[in-house]
């Protein structure tokens, strides 16, 4: 990652695990706004999904860093996980703006969390640091909540509804079943090296790109 002139988007979650959701989403909106770059970034400790990571952040990460590793334009920044404790995006853009000036930033987001936006720590001001992207959700229309900040710029990308989630997929692997055409290319390796995601867990996790409040 060099610091130059770049529109780079921001995709953060726990990734617990990566799933090939998550590459066609950000794909969308790499499109969408003609972006240079998409950043993944994986989460040390969610504020929402603290008691529901499986897999130890290093490995969530080595999962980012294979699953882009063959891909021109999509990237790993680990900034979360080198940090540790909670993490909040604030933080993350704060360090991401002091780090890489030159750099326009866009975080992702569903539009559930669009709509829960203004009681996100520090809004205001995390709006003078990023632009928005905001991914449909169902059950969630693109009309801004009136207690927006002024400041928030925000785009949308096509409407698009992936029935994907990391969850479902850890309970296919408990379960015995096959995982393969949801994951990129050596992820599904890594976890049965790693005996990951052997016991069962069936608590619902959204591939929305929203991770700290």
């Amino acid at each position: 990652m060099v610091n130059d002139q770049r529109n780079v988007g921001l995709f953060g979650g726990s990734f617990d695990p990566f799933h090939l959701g998550h590459f066609i989403l950000s794909l969308d909106a790499k499109e969408a706004l003609d972006l240079d770059e998409i950043w993944f970034v994986p989460v040390a400790d969610p504020p929402l999904k603290s008691n529901k990571l499986l897999a130890p952040a290093r490995c969530r990460l080595d999962m980012a860093r294979i699953a882009t590793e063959r891909l021109d334009g999509f990237d790993v920044w680990e900034g979360e996980i080198e940090r540790e404790g909670t993490s909040y995006t604030i933080d993350t853009a704060r360090q991401l703006h002091r780090d890489f000036p030159s750099i326009r930033f866009f975080f992702m987001m569903g539009a559930d969390r669009f709509h829960d936006f203004p009681d996100w720590r520090e809004a205001e001001a995390l709006c003078d640091l990023f632009e928005f992207i905001i991914f449909s959700r169902p059950g969630y229309g693109l009309t801004p909540n009136p207690e927006l900040p002024a400041n928030m710029r925000w785009h949308s990308t096509r409407e698009r509804y992936l029935d994907i989630s990391s969850s479902e997929i850890r309970e296919r692997i408990a379960t015995g079943q096959p995982v393969e055409p949801f994951l990129p290319h050596g992820v599904h390796t890594y976890i049965k090296q790693n005996k990951l995601y052997l016991t069962q867990n069936t608590e619902a996790e959204s591939i929305s790109p929203a991770y700290g409040l």
